[in-house]
């Protein structure tokens, strides 16, 4: 009877343990250091999959430092970028993509990594245009890499419509400090940035009323010859402009031509 007992007891405690494995895919493998590095590296990717990054991190650089010629190290070198990229830790995934572009220069996934750089960097972009925009910059250099590096990459197509969204986004920046300076009467670093908004940025919309600020800018720095240019091409590419405002400005222009002498 108290065989019985104990028996029954091992039974009750074994099911949930059974159950356990079952549902959470319990293996009897042992997986330490010296494992093979396909067994290290299906543990890296089992980790990934459950979000425990960071263990999956350190299984991977395990893998990398046991087995640095294996190809499996390249791998787990391009996964430790994953796995920050999944964790939203964006600086360090766009720098462990750096090290894998670095150590694997020829591996075939090279092109993915650099997208991936860029997608870091977008990542770590500011919600509004008023804040610093160097990861844009960033980004657009990953992307230009890529494309000009792999132009047959799979990938070529989403980095130039991101290289496009990305200039759009500085060109709004360079809009709005244009704006700010103007509005302040600041009409020297205006002009600056209207100028370089114009040149770098003119498929973004922003030609129009950029024209009209420089021409002012420039009449109100003494700048008439300047002025006079911004002027022309404003009527020359937007000849609907409000004219009244053209004229009023080409007639403070002239004056202005005449006092100086």
């Amino acid at each position: 009877m108290l065989a019985w007992a104990m028996r029954k007891t091992l039974l009750s405690g074994l099911v949930p343990l059974v159950v356990y494995c079952l549902v959470t895919s319990c293996s009897a493998v042992v997986i330490d250091n010296d494992s093979p590095p396909e067994v290290q590296y299906a543990d890296g990717e089992r980790l990934l999959k459950r979000d425990r990054y960071i263990e999956a991190v350190e299984r991977f650089r395990i893998l990398k430092s046991r087995y640095p010629y294996s190809k499996y190290a390249a791998l787990a070198s391009l996964r430790i970028g994953d796995a920050h990229f999944q964790e939203e830790t964006y600086l360090e995934a766009a720098s462990a993509y750096k090290v894998f572009r670095e150590l694997y220069p020829k591996h075939e996934q090279t092109a993915y990594a650099l997208l991936r750089i860029g997608e870091s960097y977008i990542n770590l972009m500011p919600s509004s245009t008023d804040r610093d925009l160097d990861p844009a910059t960033s980004a657009i250099t990953a992307f230009q890499q890529l494309i000009r590096e792999y132009p047959d990459s799979s990938h070529r197509a989403e980095a130039e419509k991101k290289i496009h969204d990305l200039r759009g986004n500085l060109a709004e920046k360079e809009n709005y400090v244009g704006d700010f300076y103007f509005k302040r009467d600041l009409y020297e670093s205006a002009a600056s940035r209207y100028a370089f908004l114009l040149q770098n940025f003119p498929e973004y919309g922003y030609n129009e009323e950029a024209l009209y600020r420089l021409a002012f800018a420039w009449e109100r720095l003494g700048q008439f010859e300047r002025a006079n240019e911004a002027l022309d091409r404003l009527e020359r590419d937007f000849p609907d402009r409000d004219k009244g405002k053209r004229e009023d400005l080409r007639e403070a222009i002239e004056k202005g031509k005449a006092q100086s002498g």
